[in-house]
């Protein structure tokens, strides 16, 4: 996944204003961002922050409604840049990288989804896809709308 430099990711987001003297750096109101103009050179960290705050709220709640459907119980689950993966699976526990956020909320569900089976089926054989179908039947929709998208989720 390429990053995109600090002038374009700023260009190709349009709903945000940049503005003198704001209480925070970076806040969201009324449907646009609003970033301090003191910090323009911070901006992607800042969002980055934003989404990871995000995720940690979003996400365990995501697997709390999925997990029983499932019929698991994960471990720890944490938010994490992890380069070329959307999640993860590390022994009981899950892995979600920061950019799940940017992408609608039915995906996020399958990518949670996805990964909850893995606690139960760690590959991709039959019977894993089984349980995702099992859980959303039209996961299938979900998982093309990531291929095609997924690269350009990016701040």
């Amino acid at each position: 996944i390429a990053f995109l430099s600090q002038e374009q990711s700023l260009k190709n987001m349009n709903r945000y204003k940049i503005d003198k003297n704001l209480k925070k750096p970076l806040s969201l109101t009324q449907g646009y961002f609003l970033l301090d103009e003191k910090h323009v050179d911070k901006a992607r960290e800042l969002f980055i922050n934003f989404y990871k705050e995000k995720a940690k709220k979003q996400i365990p709640a995501r697997v709390e409604f999925y997990k029983n459907k499932i019929g698991v119980n994960p471990g720890i689950i944490r938010i994490i840049d992890l380069k070329n993966r959307w999640a993860s699976r590390r022994n009981n526990g899950l892995n979600f990288h920061w950019k799940v956020m940017l992408a609608p909320l039915s995906v996020i569900d399958y990518i949670v989804v996805h990964e909850l089976a893995h606690i139960i089926k760690p590959n991709h054989s039959p019977a894993f896809w089984e349980i995702v179908e099992s859980v959303m039947p039209n996961y299938e929709e979900k998982k093309n709308w990531l291929r095609q998208n997924g690269a350009h989720l990016d701040i």
